[in-house]
């Protein structure tokens, strides 16, 4: 089956090349840039940020952290109205809106980095610049490997260990040549070239982490990735395994209390970051409310609540105020505090109360006002693993991470959640484990390609 996936190419910003921008892509008509020859242009065309800045931010519309009220869903766009309550017929059957920006522009950022990558492969090069090749092929490895991922999470099924290698992930593109045949590999398939690129990536990639470039991948940031991808596959071992050698390169939390009066958090260099990437911005033009349960879970000292929140004045309901990223669009990159609760819920889930523990305090004591901190202490197990799930869920809101969560944590039913929303009397369900956990592909990539489409069910009653 020849394919032609859709890729939304921007024009790219002239990032001292030899030829203009106009020129660039028209001297190569099968757009694989072959006409560079530096290793330096290939770590430039990476440094682009324009190229890979944007994750996708749908499937957060369709979690339990916000709710809008009937006139603001129906006064947002198709797609995010559709996401909110899980619509079964998302794109409404018309292909002008079948292309979402949350898969073109990942793949977008897989088309450069197959650029970057077939292109180092035709280079000749001397000893003297095998680091810096290590170090531009290692980066381009990690941001295929991370877009993977996030596509994967979207619009692949989730991870089921007893089902894997039959499930339907993603179009898997390993190559800048655009007449590649592509079809939806397996979920085990999909996840399974995730985990060798960050591996390869890991061997090449610099030892030292710079914090002054958050646009650059390291060691420590290809441990975190990898540390959340196993927490993925519920391997709770390699998770932690990674999660502890990404801290033990690099460790920082920010103390919140530095952060008063205003609390906000730094912009654009936040010390915890490890990689910086930012959501495709369905959130901000929603404004939504946040969920009224998650709101009450954070108490007056926890001073994350004034630093992510703010209550509205005309309305009295908390709406976003600053996200990690500083600003109102969230982030969707890698920081050492989601490092800190993989290694705590991983270290629960074996059996390490203790350890789980001392990871949760030493993340919580910089997010209280100063004294007024009490360690978290557990009696059992399974309170353990629910506080951390909690923390979890209150730290890393509007990461990118709770759609996921709620994919792998709904398969053990002492932790599933059904999801409602309530509409101008219409009432809309998500169970756990349901098939609308997994979006649809682009209509238009189904008509061109072929490609077999995730199956959806109505939601509202």
């Amino acid at each position: 089956m020849k394919t032609t996936l859709v890729i939304r190419y921007i024009a790219v910003v002239c990032v001292a090349f030899t030829a203009s921008c106009s020129d660039y892509l028209d001297a190569v008509p099968d757009r694989s840039l072959s006409v560079l020859t530096k290793i330096s242009e290939y770590q430039q065309l990476l440094d682009n940020a324009q190229i890979y800045i944007n994750a996708p931010g749908i499937a957060e519309i369709g979690t339990d952290d916000l709710y809008l009220t009937n006139d603001m869903w129906l006064a947002t766009w198709v797609l995010p109205r559709n996401a909110y309550v899980w619509a079964a017929d998302f794109y409404e059957g018309n292909t002008a809106v079948g292309y979402t920006s949350d898969w073109t522009y990942p793949y977008e950022t897989i088309y450069y980095t197959n650029v970057v990558l077939d292109g180092l492969r035709r280079l000749e090069v001397s000893s003297a610049e095998s680091d810096e090749y290590n170090e531009v092929k290692g980066h381009a490895l990690f941001l295929r490997a991370l877009h993977h991922y996030f596509l994967q999470e979207i619009f692949g099924q989730p991870y089921r260990p007893e089902s894997a290698s039959a499930d339907l992930g993603i179009p898997l593109k390993l190559s800048s040549e655009l007449s590649q045949t592509l079809y939806r590999a397996t979920v085990q398939e999909t996840f399974g070239q995730i985990v060798r690129d960050l591996q390869e990536a890991l061997a090449l990639l610099p030892e030292n982490y710079q914090t002054a470039n958050m646009f650059r991948a390291s060691k420590a940031a290809t441990h975190a990735l990898l540390s959340r991808v196993y927490l993925t596959l519920q391997d709770y071992e390699k998770s932690l395994d990674h999660a502890d050698a990404c801290l033990g390169m690099y460790d920082v939390l920010l103390d919140f209390n530095d952060l008063a009066p205003s609390y906000n958090l730094p912009s654009p260099h936040n010390a915890e970051v490890l990689f910086k990437i930012r959501q495709v911005g369905h959130l901000p033009g929603l404004n939504p409310i946040i969920d009224p349960g998650l709101y009450a879970s954070y108490s007056d000292d926890d001073l994350r609540k004034n630093t992510f929140f703010q209550l509205q004045e005309s309305s009295g309901t908390p709406r976003i105020k600053t996200l990690y990223s500083g600003g109102t669009t969230p982030m969707s990159g890698l920081a050492t505090d989601e490092v800190y609760l993989n290694s705590a819920e991983c270290r629960a889930r074996m059996g390490d109360s203790d350890g789980a523990m001392r990871d949760l305090n030493k993340l919580l004591e910089h997010r209280y006002a100063a004294g007024s901190f009490d360690p978290v202490a557990a009696v059992s197990p399974d309170e353990v693993l629910r506080k951390v799930l909690l923390e979890r869920r209150k730290e890393l809101v509007f990461r990118g991470t709770r759609w996921t969560d709620l994919r792998r944590l709904n398969q053990d039913p002492a932790y599933a959640v059904t999801l409602t929303r309530t509409l101008d009397g219409t009432e809309y369900r998500l169970p756990p484990n349901s098939s609308n956990y997994t979006y649809p592909i682009p209509l238009n990539e189904i008509v061109m390609n072929g490609f077999p489409q995730n199956e959806r069910n109505e939601t509202s009653n």
